[in-house]
């Protein structure tokens, strides 16, 4: 078994990636604050992310049908539960009415991205393993956090004539879910055999190199999400939002600050007079 300074490879992809990870979450923080609550932004995520999914989860398919070394460990690698490119375009259809025009949406940041995907993994397969990591362990942890957030959204999920508004948002989640899986304990255990799958591919079946190649793509790719994220405009309704929630922290840092501040002042002139 090859050294790994934590002993788990999976454990060194996310040390190593710590810095970038952190640049990309705060920019999707910011972004998602608003997107829970405007199905229109929210949806644009979706849209974005789905074109990455897509384009590495075709690009692992093609490889797996290859009789190669490559082939045979991505083979192995892949884990069917976990394949979001297929969910995610129901969840799109469903967010956007079955609008076809989106699957054409292809912006700047987008474009670029899935043709910086499709080069790398065509020339340098190993690379799969690196979107493997940071685009499903992500959905263990913050997938669970946005889930959450959305089913107490009340409002967020469009309306549906005849359908509940709880049945309607597990339509639009498909992102956040696994088949055949419905508890946490599960979904843990998913998350843990893959783990353990990928630190077993790394140990025994990767080179020093592929291994230091693939924490490498592992550090563009937080850069190139945080990229894809920033591209999403804030507008509309949600700009409206943030208009109103300044005004209320304005009246909110009055009522707190400056309403004691005046009274104090009112006070101490009253004293003055006697």
């Amino acid at each position: 078994m090859t050294d790994s300074p934590t002993g788990s490879f999976c454990k060194d992809v996310s040390l190593a990636t710590r810095s970038a990870h952190t640049a990309s979450n705060r920019i999707a923080n910011l972004k998602l604050f608003f997107a829970l609550r405007d199905a229109t932004l929210f949806r644009e995520f979706l849209l974005s992310f789905y074109f990455l999914y897509e384009a590495f989860e075709s690009e692992w398919k093609a490889q797996m049908g290859t009789d190669t070394r490559m082939g045979r460990i991505l083979r192995e690698a892949w884990t069917p539960e976990l394949e979001r490119s297929g969910r995610l375009r129901r969840d799109l259809e469903f967010y956007y009415d079955h609008d076809d025009s989106i699957w054409g949406r292809l912006t700047k940041e987008r474009r670029e991205y899935v043709e910086y995907v499709h080069e790398r993994l065509r020339e340098n397969p190993h690379l799969v393993l690196a979107y493997a990591h940071t685009q499903y362990l992500g959905l263990f942890a913050g997938g669970r956090i946005v889930r959450s957030k959305l089913m107490k959204s009340i409002g967020f999920f469009p309306k549906k004539e005849g359908v509940s508004e709880e049945k309607v948002g597990r339509e639009g989640m498909g992102i956040f879910t696994f088949d055949g899986i419905n508890d946490i304990a599960s979904e843990n255990n998913l998350r843990h055999n893959f783990k353990s799958k990928i630190d077993r591919i790394a140990a025994d079946e990767l080179t020093p190199t592929e291994r230091e190649e693939i924490i490498e793509e592992a550090k563009e790719i937080f850069r190139r999400n945080g990229k894809l994220m920033q591209e999403i405009e804030i507008r509309g309704e949600t700009t409206r939002m943030i208009m109103q929630s300044a005004t209320n922290y304005a009246a909110m840092l009055f009522a707190v600050i400056a309403v004691p501040y005046i009274s104090y002042l009112f006070l101490v002139y009253i004293w003055s007079k006697h």
